[in-house]
């Protein structure tokens, strides 16, 4: 799943469906998330497989409505279906966690939604985010407010 994902973000669509393809055995649809199902859709219709990259989108949307998956998740069914203001409504009610805050303008799942406004701002509110955190941490490095390696190895 991982070669499909960075072949995917290498824009080396063959490839990855080819690894998609040859990882899981996609006709019992075990082991395919909605996280692989969504980006295996993307690069499905990357590569003009319309009817194929649909069936994927689907099986991720059920799997998103099963597990009620948060809406970052959510998000990508809209967008892929090319329901922006759906898919936009989502993220913004999407809170920051783990760092996936900072990958949402660049999550090649949302590539529908560039150039929105409101996707935009979500993208730079996100950003600005992140931003704060790193001044955070720095600030408490310089100010020795984190414990150092000799700190933690003397415990």
């Amino acid at each position: 799943e991982d070669q499909g994902k960075v072949l995917l973000l290498q824009g080396k669509y063959e490839e990855s469906a080819d690894a998609y393809s040859k990882y899981y055995d996609l006709s019992t649809q075990i082991a395919l998330g909605q996280h692989e199902r969504t980006a295996y859709a993307y690069v499905l219709r990357k590569l003009h497989k319309e009817d194929e990259a649909r069936e994927q989108i689907a099986l991720a949307a059920d799997w998103i409505e099963k597990y009620n998956m948060g809406p970052y998740d959510q998000a990508k069914i809209p967008a892929f279906q090319g329901e922006t203001e759906k898919a936009i409504e989502l993220l913004e009610k999407f809170k920051p966690w783990f760092g996936l805050h900072l990958w949402v303008g660049e999550d090649p799942l949302f590539e529908p939604l560039h150039g929105h406004p409101r996707f935009e701002a979500i993208v730079a509110k996100n950003q600005r985010f992140g931003d704060s955190l790193t001044n955070v941490v720095k600030q408490r490095l310089a100010a020795d407010l984190y414990p150092t390696l000799d700190l933690i190895n003397a415990l």
